[in-house]
């Protein structure tokens, strides 16, 4: 290794410094063959170098397989060139060599330079590959020369070849394939294993040739499905050097064997000498049997779909794969007339002779055997004699499936005419009859049959011999079915008007394609099809079943999809596609989840002379039910019938709206037609509407009032609470309107029920809503009994609410529950003295007062102004607290709260009553609103030394007084007629209006001929936004039809118009 070394420090290191060099140098190893157990084996090495002189060179080099390594290395030229080497672990060696005198190999060469030597002293016979690798060249100055290298090969001895042959063949055939060896030794002995790939043939044969005469062959079948075959002679001879066949093998190609090329594969081959040495085999190549056209398995399970709207949708399952069936065999043992005996077996679902011995031409007293494949099924077998003695015993016959004794009586025999054995491999059973003729037989055995069929012999009712069990045949699983993929090029599709003749291709799709959808077909036209494989030969199978399908005309069912506020109405169009004239339809919609309500249908131009109605059944559903009453529906994509429908939902929600299985279209017959439907949704919108209710307190033996207020964004016609008190220490006694709205056309009742108090606020006549806003509606007075303990708390709120509008309808709502401290609490705050200018950008005041039973040194209160509407500006204690602090947190809040915080730590608030804060306020420039409701949340107190109190805030203020119509007030900015609300209606509707000005104005409804039907409004009115209701009566209080109706507005030279819709 240090002559390795030397050359790498004269020769690499100058390479990196000088750089690569252009010329070509191949280094290349030659290919040897000797003698067997050689040990030296010499490999010339040869450099050809036509354009630059070497310098020197390395390489690895490795004898695949690894049977030999390398032993030394030699140059040729060794006064001027120097070699060296060295082996490592995985039997791979480097060279390297190098000139000793500075001296090069002169450009122009192709010669041997280096011979290496290997140790072949234990080999007898190989064939191995050299391969030579990493190489690196240099030139005389140290520059890299490009190179390649050429690898080699050492043959130990003599090698030898086993081959195998082609044939062609198709299912049950036998074909046979040449092995050929080509061996330049004499051959003693071989064993291989043999195998097909895939495993479609079955070895029946194996027999020598002229090179292999005297040899003998055995075989036998290994568990991995191999066969091994040994040849040798017994007589110690060899086969002589040479190439040609030594065995013929013959085989028998399987009966469900695909269009495919079968591999006849070597493995574990051994191949012996004249003394039983064992030669290197150089090779195996595969042999070939062609199989075709193969078993041509055609499709399975053809399905048609039925009743499609001008199209038939066809699938199938591919060819399965193998067959699969069991071995079954019939033995049968004749007595000394054995031509008198025949047999069959008979499929019993088809009738055909699956299998059969009709010859009579069996010997005597001879044991005969069949053996044959039984697919899942039921089958009969019947053995005759045409005596009508049956066999003697120790004759009979017997019946195995799967080597399993089914049926036996050899033996014992059988007597009669015939014998029949009906079993089915699939559930294991069996059972045995026997027929006899009535006469009595000749007692001239030897008759001939010809006389004897003369005799007409009658053959008598079967009689029960037996029955019994035997192993049933298990089906293939799915994975087994598959266990060979089925190679297709194409399926052809066919189809006919009748089931049995003049089928026509109409279409192919390719092979792994197992649907076709046929569109070239007419309604109310029945049509048959089958479907072939098409292999990759070009082979057709045959036909699968045969289906027949009638498509039929789908009428398409869809809705406009709905939007609403809960408790509003929208309207939705239910439309039919249909080419056929239709009598009658009915609708089942379902919504998801079950919040659509129905109000009324209306037909359309389509069903104008229809009856058409709308109901919510118990299920949930809402029908339609269209009927004609005398004009069909004639073909057309309209709409049928408009619906009017509104949810009730307490939370925003899309609503799934499905036509459900119910759902029928019928024709004029009265006969179902298929439907298909668009589903539609319906978007529910919720406007939530508050009931609040405010606290204070109130001593045991007494009353409290609280005050209800009610912030509503839709005009609202009746009103209806359940109050309860918890604990039930409070009885509702009255109930006094407010003042913020004309309730002199209302109904208003208070009614104690069990625990609860019933408010009932109703505008019967629907002339008078409650606008939307904020307001308070009214005072409801409870009785506190004696005796209820000081300092308790009860909580009154709304169990249960009812809010409807125009329609009747309800609202969603919810309630702000209040609380009420029983007796004199220590601390409690009202808002007082409220006064002002409520218009916009206008002021105000109002006072905070204290009712106090002990000294109150801190004071912490929020107070909520109802809509957001003023900004306090100043505050300013007075009373007893006129020598209060107000603290620097005191602020107005980003949600338009003023939060306060005060103390008086040197006197306190006395025990007392009255003012203690004077608050000054502005108004909000853009004020719309008549009124705007003062309370206080997040209120507290506390004693002189900061110790809490109990603390309540009581009732509620307001700056009120409708807004007065002056130049200081903001007006509507342009004249405007609103859409009326709601559309459509039943059986009243709100119609809002804008004036800019004070104006005179006429309101009025026109039909939709023109005609008016009553006047609204006629008179001249103040400037501001103005609210009318019609309750669909006409000038003289008589209920209008339903319809479309114009409102129109004049006012001044203006004039507007909206269309709405009444419903009944």
């Amino acid at each position: 290794m240090i002559i390795f070394r030397k050359w790498l420090m004269i020769t690499l290191f100058p390479l990196l410094v000088v750089g690569v060099g252009f010329a070509n140098v191949t280094v290349s190893l030659s290919d040897v063959e000797v003698d067997g157990y050689t040990s030296d084996i010499v490999v010339p090495v040869t450099v050809t170098n036509p354009d630059d002189a070497v310098g020197g060179f390395q390489f690895d080099v490795v004898a695949l397989p690894s049977l030999v390594e390398l032993s030394g290395v030699t140059a040729v030229d060794d006064e001027n060139f120097n070699a060296d080497y060295t082996v490592f672990d995985d039997g791979s060696g480097r060279v390297v060599f190098y000139s000793n005198n500075s001296g090069s190999i002169a450009a122009g060469g192709d010669a041997i330079v280096l011979n290496l030597h290997f140790d072949g002293s234990e080999i007898l016979s190989a064939l191995l590959n050299l391969e030579m690798y990493d190489l690196a060249v240099s030139d005389a100055d140290g520059g890299i020369i490009t190179s390649t290298t050429g690898d080699g090969s050492i043959v130990i001895g003599d090698v030898v070849f086993l081959s195998a042959g082609t044939d062609t063949g198709d299912v049950s055939e036998n074909v046979s394939i040449d092995i050929d060896l080509e061996n330049s030794g004499l051959v003693g002995g071989l064993q291989f294993d043999i195998y097909d790939t895939p495993d479609f043939l079955d070895i029946t044969s194996l027999t020598t040739t002229d090179r292999s005469a005297g040899f003998s062959v055995e075989y036998n079948d290994l568990d991995n499905g191999a066969t091994r075959v040994i040849m040798y002679d017994p007589e110690n001879g060899n086969i002589e050097a040479g190439d040609g066949a030594i065995l013929t093998l013959g085989m028998t190609v399987h009966d469900d064997a695909y269009n495919s090329n079968v591999g006849i594969n070597f493995d574990l081959v051994t191949i012996t000498d004249d003394i039983g040495g064992t030669y290197w085999v150089g090779g195996t190549d595969s042999g070939t049997v062609v199989v075709s056209p193969g078993y041509i398995e055609e499709p399975h399970n053809l399905v048609a779909e039925d009743g499609m709207d001008e199209e038939v949708s066809l699938s199938w399952d591919p060819p399965i794969g193998p067959i699969f069936s069991y071995p079954a065999s019939i033995v049968v043992l004749t007595d000394n007339w054995g031509y008198e005996t025949t047999w069959q077996i008979v499929d019993d679902a088809t009738g055909d002779v699956v299998e059969s011995y009709m010859d009579a031409a069996l010997d005597n007293n001879t044991e005969y055997s069949w053996d044959m494949e039984l697919l899942f099924g039921s089958y009969t077998f019947t053995i005759y004699d045409s005596y009508g003695d049956g066999i003697y015993s120790p004759g009979g016959y017997a019946i195995y499936v799967d080597e399993e004794e089914m049926f036996s009586n050899l033996g014992t025999g059988w007597n009669g005419t015939e014998e029949s054995v009906q079993f089915d491999v699939s559930a294991g059973r069996f059972s045995v009859t026997n027929t006899s003729f009535i006469e009595n037989l000749p007692e001239n055995k030897n008759i001939s049959m010809t006389d004897f069929s003369q005799l007409n012999l009658t053959l008598g009712e079967p009689s029960f011999v037996a029955s019994g069990s035997f192993t049933p045949m298990t089906p293939p699983t799915e994975t087994q079915r598959n266990t060979r993929p089925v190679e297709l090029d194409a399926y052809k599709i066919y189809r006919s008007y009748n089931s049995t003749t003049d089928f026509d291709e109409i279409g192919e799709v390719n092979g792994t394609t197992t649907s076709y959808l046929d569109d070239e077909v007419v309604n109310s036209t029945t049509y048959y099809y089958y479907v072939t494989a098409i292999y990759p030969d070009g082979s057709e199978s045959g036909a699968t079943n045969t289906v027949s399908a009638t498509p039929v005309e789908w009428v398409e069912l869809w809705m406009d999809n709905g939007s609403s506020l809960t408790g509003q109405m929208d309207t939705l169009d239910f439309y039919i596609n249909n080419e056929t004239q239709l009598g009658l339809f009915y609708f089942e919609i379902m919504d998801d989840p079950n919040v659509i309500n129905s109000i009324n249908v209306f037909p359309t131009d389509r069903t104008a002379d229809w009856s058409v109605e709308i109901s919510d059944q118990g299920n949930g559903t809402i029908a339609i039910t269209g009927i004609s009453l005398g004009t069909p529906l004639a073909s057309g994509d309209g709409a049928v019938c408009r619906a009017i429908l509104y949810p009730d939902a307490d939370e925003s929600m899309m609503v799934n709206l499905n036509y459900s299985n119910a759902t029928s279209i019928q024709d004029v017959n009265y006969v179902n037609l298929n439907w298909t439907a668009e589903n539609g949704f319906y978007d529910v919108g919720i406007e939530t509407q508050y009931n609040m209710l405010m606290g204070g307190y109130g001593e045991d033996g007494g009353s409290f009032t609280t005050s209800y207020l009610f912030e509503n964004t839709q005009p609202v016609y009746g009103i209806q609470l359940d109050i309860v008190a918890n604990p039930p220490y409070l009885t509702g006694t009255n109930v006094t309107v407010g003042s913020a709205h004309d309730f002199s056309n209302w109904d208003i009742s208070g009614t104690v029920i069990g625990n609860i108090y019933r408010v009932i606020m109703v505008n019967n006549s629907h002339n008078a809503p409650i606008n939307p806003g904020i307001s308070h509606i009214a005072d409801i007075t409870f009785e506190i009994p004696a005796g209820i303990p000081d300092a308790s708390e009860v909580i009154i709120d709304v169990s249960d609410s009812e809010i409807t509008d125009i329609n009747d309808l309800p609202m969603h709502t919810e309630s702000v529950p209040a609380d009420v401290y029983i007796g004199l609490p220590p601390a409690a705050y009202t808002i007082q003295n409220v006064s002002g200018n409520l218009s916009p950008g206008g002021s105000g005041t109002f006072q905070v007062h204290l009712d106090n039973t002990e000294t109150v040194g801190t004071l912490q209160f929020t107070i909520v102004d109802l809509p957001s509407s003023m900004m306090v500006t100043n505050v300013t204690p007075v009373g007893r607290f006129d020598d209060g602090i107000v603290d620097g947190s005191s602020e107005e809040m980003e949600d338009g709260t003023y939060y306060f915080l005060g103390y008086d730590f040197s006197s306190g608030i006395e025990a007392g009553s009255g003012p203690i804060l004077e608050i000054e306020v502005e108004f909000d420039n853009n004020l719309t609103n008549s009124s705007i409701i003062m309370s206080m949340i997040n209120f507290a107190a506390g004693d002189a030394g900061a110790n809490p109190l109990t603390t309540v805030f009581h009732g509620f203020a307001q700056f009120t007084g409708y807004l007065a119509l002056d130049g200081d007030v903001s007006l509507p900015g342009e004249f405007a007629l609103h859409q009326n609300y709601p559309n459509p209606f039943n059986p009243s509707t709100v119609i809002t209006y804008d004036l800019a000005t004070d104006s005179n104005v006429r309101l009025d409804i026109f039909d939709i001929m023109g005609r008016n039907v009553k006047t609204l409004v006629n008179e001249k009115q103040i400037g501001g936004r103005h609210i009318v209701s019609w309750d669909a009566n006409d000038q003289f209080g008589q209920a209008v039809s339903a319809g479309v109706y114009l409102t129109r507005l004049h006012t001044g030279n203006k004039v507007f118009t909206q269309k709405m819709i009444l419903m009944k």
